[in-house]
C-alpha cells in the first residue's frame, strides 16, 4: 500500500493507488443465468425469436472478453419486444454492480 522510494538525498514514502477493480464477468454470468427470471425470459426468447436467444447467450460470452455490444443489442430487442420486466432488469443492474462491472455497461441494461 506504500512505496519507499529514494530522491535528492532523503527516503519517502509515498501511498500506493488502489488495485484496480477487475470485472467479474464470469461470475456474473454464472449468477444471471441461474435466475428463474432470466431463464423464463430466454424461454420466452426462444419461442418468439430464436436468433436473438443466440444473441443473448453467446453476447454475454463476448462481454466477458470485454465486448458487450451483441449483448446489449440482443437485451435492448428483448426488452423492446416486452419480453424484459422492469424488476428484470433492475435486478440485473443490481447484480452488474455486485461484480463490478463497468458503470456505462450496467447504465445500458436500462433502455430508454
Amino acid at each position: 500500500t506504500e512505496n519507499l522510494y529514494w530522491a535528492d538525498g532523503v527516503y519517502g514514502i509515498e501511498a500506493l493507488p488502489p488495485p484496480a477493480v477487475v470485472p467479474r464477468w464470469v461470475d456474473f454470468s454464472a449468477v444471471i443465468m441461474s435466475l428463474p427470471a432470466i431463464n423464463v425470459m430466454l424461454g420466452a426468447v426462444l419461442q418468439a425469436a430464436p436468433g436473438l436467444y443466440g444473441g443473448l447467450v453467446v453476447g454475454l460470452q463476448n462481454a466477458s472478453e470485454g465486448d458487450s455490444r451483441v449483448f446489449l443489442n440482443s437485451w435492448n430487442a428483448a426488452y423492446a419486444m416486452g419480453l424484459l420486466s422492469v424488476e428484470l432488469v433492475t435486478s440485473v443492474q443490481e447484480i452488474g454492480g455486485e461484480f463490478d462491472l463497468p458503470e456505462a455497461f450496467i447504465e445500458a441494461l436500462a433502455p430508454v
